[in-house]
């Protein structure tokens, strides 16, 4: 199925749901961002989707954020070829879901 939020003039991919099925994570590289792939959410109300909200400048940065996934406590899990790594696209989680102002850290060794 297509979403109404689609367009051939970018790409989308690596939807993940949120626990309560109410929102859908995904990365996108549309007009607008902060670099290269950035994370959006997007409201779900039944068939219905609200606009896409990109998640702003404490999660995205210049470079390719990807893979984006929620945990069952509401965590944020992504990764990132632009925040201080230990290699390409390490992995990061954040609480900025039940916190705006919440950092995102690196989950290190061994996960990185």
């Amino acid at each position: 199925m297509e979403l109404p939020f689609n367009d051939k003039l970018f790409s989308s991919g690596h939807p993940a749901l949120s626990p309560d099925d109410k929102t859908l994570y995904f990365v996108s590289d549309r007009e607008g961002g902060f670099g290269q792939t950035d994370i959006y959410k997007v409201s779900i109300d039944g068939d219905t989707y609200g606009e896409p909200e990109n998640l702003g400048p404490s999660i995205n940065t210049t470079g390719k954020e990807m893979f984006p996934f929620v945990a069952k406590d509401s965590t944020l899990y992504f990764s990132s070829d632009s925040y201080i790594n230990l290699g390409f696209l390490d992995i990061y989680k954040s609480n900025i879901i039940k916190d705006s102002s919440a950092k995102v850290e690196n989950l290190g060794a061994p996960y990185n």
